[in-house]
């Protein structure tokens, strides 16, 4: 976690928290129209993953704001498991596969 706030503090505007919409899209603000725009969204998640609470809110902003989001969240997994485990890849790409065609 500390090398991701090193990273949000050399990204975002000064003076400015995490809360800006570079790196919160939850917040209200302009850039909203533009998500209202999306057709269609693939979120892919694991419950080991540090971040998928924000990810399955993420998913319920999309909602809201008239995505059609198809959310696939599997409890057993981590961040970038697909990079490690050949099988998980498989997976993933069939699941990009499946939402393409």
């Amino acid at each position: 976690l500390p090398v991701l706030d090193m990273m949000w503090d050399l990204a975002l505007p000064k003076e400015t928290d995490r809360d800006h919409r570079y790196c919160n899209p939850m917040v209200q603000g302009p850039h909203l129209e533009n998500v209202k725009k999306l057709k269609r969204c693939l979120i892919i998640g694991y419950g080991g993953d540090i971040m998928v609470d924000r990810q399955q809110e993420f998913v319920t902003m999309l909602v809201k704001c008239g995505v059609q989001v198809e959310a696939r969240f599997d409890p057993v997994g981590f961040h970038n498991i697909d990079m490690v485990d050949p099988a998980r890849a498989s997976a993933v790409l069939n699941i990009v596969r499946e939402f393409i065609l």
